[in-house]
């Protein structure tokens, strides 16, 4: 996608910051990324802005994040997507909304888990179901046998 903060090396430090497999901070901890929090992005945005200014002439020059001046950058950025808050392309949704929805997607399908965590049961959570049923004698509803239409997570 093109757009502001649609780089994909934002979606790549994303992905192996808080989304690299399905055990990842990001995935377990789905309600605190649903959707993808503005200071998580804005942290983001602030790292890739400091690594470019590490090797802004060529050479590395360590930074320390104890500066002010990171403070104020991530400041920055938090200020800077809070602008898009509001506003709509094409009569699409929020700006901010459609990115923080686009990077959890994207997130949650790199991590390879569904891209919506609301529709995750875990196997034992079917297997409580079934058990709870079978321990009540009342009969499964007819559909629990049929194939899921849900993503069924093994963990």
């Amino acid at each position: 996608r093109r757009g502001p903060y649609r780089h994909p090396i934002i979606q790549r430090a994303i992905n192996i910051t808080w989304f690299r497999d399905k055990d990842d901070v990001g995935v377990v901890n789905h309600e605190d990324f649903s959707p993808m929090p503005v200071p998580a992005i804005a942290l983001t945005l602030t790292v890739i802005q400091c690594c470019i200014d590490e090797w802004s002439d060529g050479t590395r020059k360590p930074s320390s994040w104890g500066d002010e001046k990171f403070r104020t950058v991530y400041n920055s950025h938090v200020s800077s997507l809070f602008e898009f808050q509001g506003h709509s392309l094409a009569g699409k949704r929020d700006m901010l909304e459609e990115l923080q929805h686009d990077l959890i997607k994207n997130a949650r399908e790199h991590a390879g888990v569904s891209p919506d965590p609301i529709t995750r049961l875990t196997l034992g959570a079917l297997d409580a179901v079934r058990e709870e049923s079978l321990q009540l004698n009342s009969p499964l509803p007819p559909s629990y046998d049929e194939t899921p239409k849900i993503v069924v997570d093994p963990a």
